[in-house]
């Protein structure tokens, strides 16, 4: 309906989750072959998100949420039910700012505006590592193909590779 301001595919590129608001309006997640939508995440979910990711299995959804009204938290959405399977928050009052999928999709790298990243265990929600990364905001995070590293970006400028646990 509106200009989409926020997007993030699957990683085989099959399907893509996007908000046409910058804050307000929920995510959908769409087949990108036929533009076919799976779900809209409300009115279950709420609002304020600003990063997504899939999974590379496509079985969980990653939404960053604010924090304006609550704490910044990652949610994760079961993509079979369109359901919010769990949620996890930091331990710090921080903001987050990033996030990626391991490459089988059992952990979730989460960087906050604090530099720290967190890797959580998709499963437990419980946090496994944390990496103090970056003076300021980490700004983007990847996974290598083979999941033995994780890439970070910060607001320092730097680009740092780190070796997984």
């Amino acid at each position: 309906k509106g200009e989409t301001l926020k997007a993030a595919l699957s990683p085989d590129g099959e399907w893509l989750v996007a908000s046409d608001d910058e804050l307000y309006d929920a995510p959908f997640l769409l087949e990108t072959q036929s533009m076919r939508k799976i779900f809209s995440a409300r009115p279950f979910l709420a609002w304020n998100y600003s990063k997504y990711a899939i999974s590379p299995d496509k079985r969980r959804m990653g939404l960053l949420h604010l924090g304006s009204d609550e704490p910044s938290h990652l949610e994760l959405v079961d993509t079979a039910t369109g359901l919010l399977s769990g949620d996890w928050s930091p331990e710090a009052d921080t903001l987050l700012t990033s996030l990626a999928f391991n490459p089988i999709g059992t952990l979730v790298a989460v960087g906050q505006s604090n530099g720290d990243i967190a890797l959580v265990d998709v499963l437990s929600l419980k946090t496994v590592a944390t990496f103090q990364a970056h003076i300021g905001s980490v700004t983007a995070l990847t996974f290598s193909r083979d999941g033995v590293s994780l890439i970070s970006a910060g607001q320092d400028g730097i680009v740092k590779i780190w070796g997984l646990p």
